[in-house]
């Protein structure tokens, strides 16, 4: 099984027409956010491609790929909302007062994945913590 492709048309299709600007920027950031989701997959163990079993059901097999499409549009989208990476810009008129103030891992022009997105699709399998016990020494 092939990683699933996503097109600008996606973006639009779960957000709003863009434009011809946004289309070109969108067509190469998606290529950026597929590239950062795939390392982060295979960080996780998905090696080459999906790692979803060989007889999974179709059903399966669709919402994971849903799941792929809309991580990756959610990331481009953030980074179409705001490409500058301002997290506060506040301006008064009396007394002139100016505020702005930028996200340090959009500024650069990052593209980011959170964790909580990664794991949609590959949950982090958290070690199996059991009781312990005290072994107490003859006296």
């Amino acid at each position: 099984m092939a990683w699933p492709t996503v097109q600008a048309s996606d973006i639009a299709d779960r957000w709003r027409p863009l434009t011809e600007a946004e289309q070109a920027v969108a067509a190469k950031r998606i290529e950026d956010v597929e590239a950062e989701l795939q390392d982060e997959l295979r960080l996780r163990g998905v090696d080459g491609t999906p790692g979803i079993p060989p007889l999974a059901s179709p059903d399966a097999v669709d919402a994971w790929e849903s799941r792929y499409r809309v991580t990756i549009v959610d990331a481009v989208r953030r980074y179409l909302i705001n490409p500058d990476g301002w997290l506060e810009e506040r301006e008064a008129i009396d007394d002139y007062d100016r505020t702005r103030r930028r996200d340090k891992s959009v500024s650069g022009g990052l593209v980011y994945l959170s964790d909580d997105e990664i794991d949609k699709l590959v949950p982090r399998r958290r070690r199996k913590r059991g009781a312990f016990s005290i072994h107490l020494g003859q006296s």
